[in-house]
């Protein structure tokens, strides 16, 4: 979990199947601290996943410090206390390591505002 801010404030979830978070972690950096090792590269994953995103759109994007939450998504999303109009985005992707792709899952947490935003500049274009 990672809050987001900028022009797109909000909060970024990345989702691992927990077996497969390790297994991942243990190809990506074998002997290191396991979670030193996850919020680092997560908060990499984080980071690609919008860069796209916010160069598209000419969005600033800052990425604040990743905590690990072991807990089921839909907790951790009523956990961010984030208003009722928020709008949830995902997007689902493999990564791949050691000959091995992993499922993740991103969530983004934006103001409906940012989406509104979104809409505009896409029927500009």
């Amino acid at each position: 979990v990672a809050p987001l801010g900028g022009s797109v404030g909000g909060t970024a979830i990345l989702s691992f199947d927990p077996e497969d978070a390790l297994a991942w972690l243990q190809a990506a950096s074998p002997g290191g601290d396991p979670l030193e090792t996850f919020l680092e590269h997560g908060q990499r994953l984080i980071a690609g996943g919008l860069s796209d995103l916010a160069e598209s759109r000419a969005l600033t994007v800052e990425l604040g410090a990743p905590s690990l939450q072991e807990d089921a998504v839909v907790p951790i999303l009523l956990g961010t206390h984030a208003p009722s109009d928020t709008i949830i985005l995902s997007a689902g992707f493999g990564v791949a390591s050691e000959g091995r792709t992993t499922p993740v899952t991103l969530y983004l947490l934006v103001d409906p505002k940012v989406l509104a935003a979104f809409a505009e500049e896409g029927a500009q274009a």
